[in-house]
């Protein structure tokens, strides 16, 4: 009896992340690196898709779909990515139509923060929410919506661009603009600030360790950071009357030191409403939740 295996590919800066999904259960999963051109990559991500299918143990005659998750804003009608500040070699690419060409799978684009709040709407913390927004903190800053236990990508595929929301800063971000979300918390930016102001933390983890053992200028870092974090938030809870917020992605084990100015700044901004009219935590998917989101994407 033919079998229907979803694999699902979440492409980031370093490394292709994917793995399989068979009757909604994740058999297998395995990582390759990314190339930095447009050519390669496509050779990378069609090879590692059928090495994972081959691995899970598809064979001629089952069904194989993908999903791929990419970084930047997708247009998902017509499989393009319109915008990626941090991989520019995949703007306005026909990135499914090219991936069909060498797979001939049925194949769908999805926003990689889109299918992390997917993943984990299916997998992880978010399955006790009906609604959230997850917040990915990486080399990037991205989010994806979820209303009703259902991914919210709106009309073209645009929604849930947190990253590119306006905050009290005017640090300037690769998008173009000033004051954005990612200019400020993402790691490599997050880092840099603190470098800029004194610090001698060569990475997130040592910023977050100087932090721990009380330097005054690594929390006051984090502080100001999870300020302007909760600056977006309220917007967010404004808007949509979120109360449930998860953070997920590399830099995400850093939420200890954004969250009480986070949830301060959060309420501030949001009509009387208290730091415990919210929920935010970490994801727990970890970096499995983009291909999951995306292989579930595929379905």
């Amino acid at each position: 009896m033919a079998k229907s295996f979803h694999i699902g590919l979440d492409l980031g800066g370093t490394a292709i992340k994917g793995g399989v999904l068979l009757d909604n259960t994740a058999v297998h999963e395995a990582r390759c690196e990314s190339p930095m051109n447009y050519e390669g990559c496509l050779e990378a991500l069609s090879n590692h898709a059928k090495i994972l299918a081959k691995a899970a143990g598809a064979t001629r005659n089952d069904t194989c779909t993908l999903g791929l998750a990419a970084p930047g804003a997708v247009n998902k009608p017509d499989g393009v990515v319109l915008d990626s500040p941090n991989l520019r070699f995949l703007d306005k690419k026909p990135l499914r139509a090219d991936l069909h060409a060498r797979l001939g799978w049925s194949i769908t684009l999805e926003n990689d923060a889109s299918a992390a709040a997917l993943g984990e709407s299916k997998f992880g913390a978010g399955k006790h929410h009906p609604s959230f927004l997850l917040v990915t903190l990486g080399t990037g800053i991205g989010g994806g919506v979820i209303l009703d236990h259902q991914l919210w990508s709106g009309t073209g595929g645009l929604a849930g661009e947190f990253g590119h929301m306006r905050t009290h800063h005017e640090r300037p971000c690769n998008c173009g603009g000033l004051g954005c979300v990612e200019a400020g918390l993402s790691s490599p930016q997050l880092l840099k600030w603190a470098q800029a102001e004194g610090s001698q933390a060569d990475s997130l983890p040592a910023l977050a360790q100087a932090a721990d053992e009380a330097d005054e200028l690594a929390l006051s870092i984090f502080k100001r950071a999870g300020t302007h974090f909760g600056e977006a938030l309220a917007q967010v809870a404004l808007l949509l009357d979120l109360r449930v917020f998860l953070l997920g992605g590399g830099g995400a084990p850093i939420l200890p030191h954004l969250k009480e100015s986070a949830l301060q700044s959060l309420a501030a901004r949001t009509l009387g409403r208290k730091p415990s009219d919210f929920v935010l935590e970490q994801a727990t998917c970890g970096n499995r939740a983009g291909w999951l989101g995306a292989a579930l994407s595929s379905l």
